[in-house]
C-alpha cells in the first residue's frame, strides 16, 4: 500500500469529491470540481458549515451518491488537501470495530495533483475551521436585546431560536 501511494496511484475506493481517477491518476471532474470550489467560497464569507450545506442543497447540487450535503461532509471537504493540490493518502486506518483512526503523520503519502483552489483560500477556510475545533466561535456573538434579562415563571432562563421570526 505505501509504495502504491507513493507512486500516486489509487489504493482503492472512491476519489475525493472533485476529482476521478482516469488512467490511473487523479484528474478534475467537470462535473463535480465548480461545486466543490464552491464550497470553499461559501464558508469563507459564512464561516458555517451548516450554512454551506443549506447554500448547496437550496441551489440543487448534490453529492456523488445522490444525498444532500451535510454539515459534517461540508467539513469534511473542507479539511480535504486534494483541493488545493495534494492528494493525502495512507493516512488512516480502521481498528477492530470498524472505527477509522488517523495513522501517525509520518506514515501519510502526498501526491501532487492539479489543485482546484489557492493555498491562500484553503489556508482562510481551515484557519476558521480549527478556531471552531477550539470552542472559539467562528463570528461576532449574537446579542438579543433581553438577553439575561427575561426569565421564565419557573425560574429558568428564556431561549429564543435565532431562526424563529418572532423574538
Amino acid at each position: 500500500i505505501k509504495i502504491r501511494a507513493q507512486l500516486g496511484k489509487s489504493l482503492g475506493g472512491a476519489a475525493p469529491f472533485g476529482y476521478q481517477w482516469k488512467d490511473h491518476k487523479l484528474q478534475i471532474d467537470p462535473k463535480e470540481a465548480p461545486v466543490r470550489k464552491l464550497i470553499y467560497e461559501f464558508f469563507a464569507k459564512s464561516k458555517r458549515t451548516k450554512g454551506v450545506a443549506r447554500q448547496l442543497n437550496d441551489a440543487g447540487y448534490r453529492t456523488r451518491k445522490g444525498a444532500k450535503f451535510s454539515d459534517t461532509t461540508v467539513g469534511r471537504l473542507l479539511e480535504d488537501t486534494t483541493a488545493k493540490g495534494f492528494y493525502r493518502a495512507n493516512h488512516t486506518h480502521r481498528d477492530g470495530s470498524g472505527k477509522l483512526h488517523l495513522k501517525p503523520e509520518s506514515e501519510w503519502m502526498f501526491t501532487p495533483v492539479e489543485r482546484l483552489i489557492s493555498d491562500e483560500l484553503w489556508n482562510e477556510c481551515n484557519a476558521l475551521l480549527s478556531q471552531r475545533k477550539d470552542g472559539k466561535p467562528p463570528g461576532p456573538k449574537t446579542v438579543h436585546l433581553f438577553a439575561g434579562i427575561l426569565w421564565c415563571g419557573c425560574g429558568h432562563k428564556m431561549y429564543v431560536f435565532s431562526r424563529s421570526p418572532k423574538y
